[in-house]
This record gives C-alpha cells, sequence and structure tokens, in this order.
C-alpha cells in the first residue's frame, strides 16, 4: 500500500485503474460466481480509497449476459454506489464504464442517468468521440469510451457519423478513407462488415477531437494523457478460453497497427482474460526513405483528422500522434481452467492495471516504459505521458485452479495436495470406465470438471460417447455439430454461411436490447 509521504510525493500524477471483464452473474461449471464476486468487489472498492484512485476505468463485460438477474442488479448497484460515494482530496472518484460483448448497452446505459455525475456509463455510439474529461491541479485526463462495436449492431450508426464528419471538407471524393471505409459515387458512406472497419471507422471519428483536446491543454499550459478504453480482440494477443467467440466474418480480432500513430496514451482493453500488454508495432509503415529517422508514416484518418484541423484553425501538434501502450487487465476471476497459474494459488494470478500519468513530462519523448516494464518503441512516435506502476493482485478468495491427468490410480494419488482446489480430472483409460466418476467424487471435494481420454482407439469406438463439456464451446462448433447429427454430413460452406450468419445477427439483437 502507498504511504502517506509516498501519496504526497505523487498528487502531481493522476492515479487510474483499469479493470474490465467482471461478468457478474456468471456460473463455472455449475458453480455460482457471486460469493467470490462479491469478495473482489469488496477488495477493489477498499483498494479505490486506500490507495487514492482518482479515475476508475471499466472496459466491457460487467454483467455476463445481456439479460442480467435481479441479484446481478442488485450487486452491481451497490458496487456502483459504494465507489462514487469516495473522494480523493475532496473530489468524487471518476468512475467509466463501457458495455462489452456480454452486456445489453441499453440496459447497462440505464445508470448513466440513475446515479450522479461522477458516474460514466458510456454505451451510445454517438458518444465516442465525446471525451470524459477529468481534471486535477495541472493535469487533464480525457477519457474516450467504445462500447463492443458490434458490427452488425452498430454499422449503420457508425457510416452515418463518418458521413456527418466528412460533410466538413470539401472534394469530398478525394479524402483519404480510413480501412474498410468507402464512398460512393453518391458520396455516401459504406462501413465493411469487419471488425477492423468498425475500430478504424472509430479511431476516424475520434482523432480530431483528441489533437483539439492535446491544442487546449497546450494553450492553458496543462499536461494531457488521452485514454481510449476498447472491448475487442486485438491480434497479437492471448486468448484464454473462457472468452466468447466474437468472430465476424471468420474474423474475431483488430489489426494492431491500427492504433499507431492515433494520439492515444494507453489502451484501457477488455475482452480477453488473461491481463498482458499488446505489442504495437510500427515497422511495417514506417518511411525508410528517411535516413535520419524513422518517421511512422501517418495513417489515413490521422491524415483526415490533420485536414480537419487546418480547416478548423486548430493548431495541432502532429507530433502528439502517439502511439499508445496497449494492455489487458484480465478478468477479476478465472472462468476456466486455462486460466490456472502454476504453482496453483488462491485467486488464480487475477490483477488490476494502475497507472499514473506522468506530470510535466514532454508526450513526444522517445520512450515510455512503466515499473511493470510496458514499453514502447515507436521512435518519436511513442507516448511517455503513462506510466503503468504495477498490476495490483485482485483478492477475491477463489480457489486455486487445478488440471490433474494421468492413469486412474495416479489421478486419485494426487488428491491430497489439491484438496481446497477447483479441479478438472482428465483421467486416461484404455476400455469403458466402470464407476470412475463415483471415485473422483469420493477422493476430490472439488472436481469441477471430469473428461475421460481414450487411449486406444479400438476401445474408443466401441465406447460410449462420453465428452467433457469444453471450458467455452464456440457456438459456430455447436451449428456445424448440429448439421452432421440432423443430415450425416458435414455443412455445405453456403450452410454454414447461412447459419452463422442468423447467429451473429441473433447475438446483435441480444446485445441490442
Amino acid at each position: 500500500m502507498t504511504t502517506t509521504s509516498q501519496y504526497s510525493a505523487i498528487r502531481n500524477a493522476m492515479k487510474i485503474l483499469h479493470t474490465s471483464d467482471w461478468h457478474i452473474g456468471r456460473r463455472f461449471k455449475g458453480v455460482d460466481m457471486q460469493k467470490w464476486q462479491q469478495h473482489a468487489l469488496d477488495w477493489l472498492i477498499s483498494y479505490i480509497e486506500q490507495e487514492h484512485i482518482q479515475v476508475l476505468l471499466v472496459s466491457g463485460d460487467v454483467y455476463d449476459v445481456p439479460r442480467p438477474s435481479a441479484q446481478s442488479v442488485q450487486l452491481l448497484s451497490s458496487v456502483l454506489n459504494r465507489i462514487t460515494q469516495l473522494t480523493v482530496d475532496g473530489r468524487p472518484v471518476e468512475v467509466v464504464i463501457t458495455p462489452g460483448n456480454h452486456d445489453s448497452a441499453l440496459r447497462l446505459g440505464f445508470a448513466d442517468q440513475a446515479f450522479v455525475p461522477q458516474l460514466h456509463m458510456r454505451w451510445n455510439v454517438r458518444d465516442i468521440a465525446k471525451p470524459v474529461i477529468v481534471e486535477r491541479d495541472h493535469e487533464i485526463t480525457a477519457v474516450y469510451a467504445l462500447p463492443y462495436l458490434d458490427p452488425d449492431a452498430y454499422r449503420a450508426d457508425i457510416a452515418s457519423l463518418i458521413q456527418e464528419y466528412i460533410q466538413q471538407f470539401d472534394d469530398i471524393q478525394y479524402l483519404p478513407m480510413p480501412y474498410g471505409v468507402q464512398i460512393d459515387d453518391e458520396t455516401v458512406v459504406h462501413v465493411d462488415r469487419s471488425h477492423d472497419a468498425m475500430m478504424s471507422a472509430a479511431l476516424t471519428l475520434m482523432m480530431p477531437s483528441i489533437l483539439e483536446q492535446r491544442a487546449k491543454a497546450e494553450r492553458i499550459g496543462k499536461a494531457i494523457t488521452v485514454i481510449v478504453m476498447a472491448h475487442a480482440f486485438v491480434r497479437g494477443a492471448l486468448p484464454a478460453d473462457s472468452e466468447r467467440n466474437i468472430a465476424i466474418g471468420g474474423v474475431q480480432s483488430v489489426a494492431s497497427d491500427l492504433f499507431i500513430g492515433s494520439g492515444i496514451d494507453y489502451l484501457a482493453l477488455g475482452h480477453l482474460h488473461r491481463a498482458q500488454q499488446v505489442r504495437i508495432d510500427s515497422a511495417d509503415i514506417t518511411d525508410s526513405s528517411n535516413t535520419d529517422t524513422q518517421h511512422v508514416v501517418l495513417l489515413p484518418q490521422a491524415k483526415l483528422a490533420k485536414q480537419w484541423c487546418e480547416q478548423h484553425g486548430v493548431k495541432a501538434n502532429i507530433d502528439s500522434l502517439v502511439t499508445p501502450i496497449a494492455r489487458y487487465s484480465g478478468s477479476l476471476l478465472a472462468y476456466s481452467f486455462s486460466e490456472r497459474v502454476i504453482p496453483a494459488r488462491e485467486g488464480n494470478n487475477k490483477s488490476v492495471v494502475i497507472l499514473n500519468t506522468e506530470s510535466g513530462v514532454d508526450a513526444t519523448n522517445a520512450k515510455s516504459k512503466g515499473k511493470h516494464g510496458d514499453t514502447c518503441d515507436q521512435g518519436e512516435m511513442c507516448s511517455s505521458r503513462i506510466v503503468v506502476e504495477h498490476l495490483e493482485p485482485v483478492q477475491s478468495g477463489q480457489p486455486a485452479l487445478s488440471i490433474v491427468e494421468g492413469k486412474l490410480q495416479d489421478v486419485l494419488n494426487e488428491a491430497e495436495q489439491h484438496s481446497e482446489h477447483w479441479v478438472s480430472a482428465r483421467v486416461h483409460v484404455d476400455e469403458y470406465p466402470r464407476g470412475l466418476y463415483e471415485q473422483l467424487d469420493h477422493y476430490y471435494q472439488y472436481v469441477l470438471e471430469k473428461t475421460i481420454i481414450y487411449d486406444r482407439t479400438a476401445s474408443s469406438r466401441s465406447a460410449p460417447r462420453l465428452t467433457a463439456e469444453r471450458d467455452a464451446a464456440q457456438d459456430s462448433d455447436i451449428l456445424d455439430s448440429f448439421v452432421q447429427d440432423m443430415l450425416g454430413r458435414k455443412a455445405t460452406v453456403q450452410e454454414r454461411d447461412v447459419l452463422h450468419r442468423a447467429l451473429e445477427r441473433a447475438l446483435a439483437q441480444g446485445r441490442a436490447l
């Protein structure tokens, strides 16, 4: 914990906590997780108070389902009420929350009007270019909060916003268009049905505001930090088995290079349940013809923003178009056995990200490095306005997760050392077992998953089909299995396309409710 003297020394910096993927209401292998979610959130509130956190960022998947139970709503309401009553230096803690792919944007957004001014539920895509401004002494933090940008649910809205944006320019047909965005002969904007196109368009809408906020801060002599919250699967990151597949057209990820030169200091990511940094590499789009420096070429959205600033008289510093440090906070709890740690420990190494802004540091310095080792090596285009202090372990009390695998007797022999763990028992057999499940239940107190693995192909063909439920069975796999079971054959390419589009539409409609 931070002492009073340490806190006084960093008062000029702003302390920020980044978390995501609470999944309130989720069950894990039949176990109701609310007890451990309550413990984790109680700890979070205490930590915010004791460590003088000034800004809390929650990057999506607050609930586990679009229509949460009354019990889940009550838990979230209580948590938000307690956090919004906290103050630091006489000012309330600012809370910014965005919906993820598990949340209903409309249902989560109700609290934006129902609570207090320091609670910002940013669920409306029309607000993505409107930052939440937090100002403390000589520091400004501008937070741009993106809801989960489902292409099926929000593509028309994003296209409409781009249409409004480009109408401010002359010679629309000659404007540099960002990836996945086109203008037809009638000057109507179309956005591709992909996660790349949606994120590219969103950045296009935000960047004029980012440059404007930076110019304003420079005029009044204040340091500014720009943070973008996003719920997305950024390429290069490592998923667990507990995230829901968000594939559109077979692709569920967003290219990391979309964020190069975006003017963002820190990208606060949600969706993936492992805490990790995402490397954003500009090597592929540097100008090698410049022998003095490797200068990053401006992407189309940056060129558009530059033109917008020139047309509107905004004295924007293009060198402030930095590349962010990008990090997933990970989930508060472990929701699959793939999230276990070795050696096993209570809480399963879940964490939140603790950030602080570097007061008075020039945003165009060459390198940013946090105490946790997060770096951004993009030459002159790298931010140093944010420091990742450390990852703070979540105190949830969730039992350690363990996988025990081997022949039946070997698995039973290990029961004592895993007596307090939640266990996935994976037993190798040569033939159909009798009484195996009963033996596992007798030896293990918490065996949540039982898997039989046949070592002999002949035996497995004659034995009943015994398969363990996957940690996160993908909906698309279930559809493929349905066709196989009903028709006795694999689905054709055309059938898969029809079924997957229907699934994506159904999921999008559920999230929009």
